[in-house]
């Protein structure tokens, strides 16, 4: 489809954006993920021992999927410079959201 009315500015944005998103989603699992790992390493066996091994599995499972939708992202970023752009607008309107605050 030719866009007529939606410029590659909002293109931009909004790939920009989702990879904002899936970057901190990432950092949230990998935060995590070091937690998970110092209990197991820490805890004796136990039930909750065993909790946190799944729940570390989920999460290093769960972390797999955001690489893999950020690469996905990325993909259809075929102009770097405008892909720039947009990063610095969205920090820029982020900054201006947080000093309204």
């Amino acid at each position: 489809m030719i866009y007529k009315q939606l410029d590659k500015n909002y293109k931009y944005r909004h790939l920009a954006g989702a990879i904002y998103a899936r970057e901190m989603e990432y950092f949230h699992y990998d935060f995590d993920r070091i937690n998970f790992e110092h209990l197991v390493a820490n805890l004796p066996p136990s039930t909750w021992r065993d909790d946190v091994e799944k729940r570390l599995h989920d999460t290093k499972t769960q972390m797999s999927h955001v690489i893999a939708i950020i690469d996905a992202l990325y993909s259809q970023i075929d102009d770097e410079d405008a892909y720039a752009e947009a990063v610095a607008y969205n920090a820029q309107q982020r900054e201006k959201e947080e000093a309204a605050k």
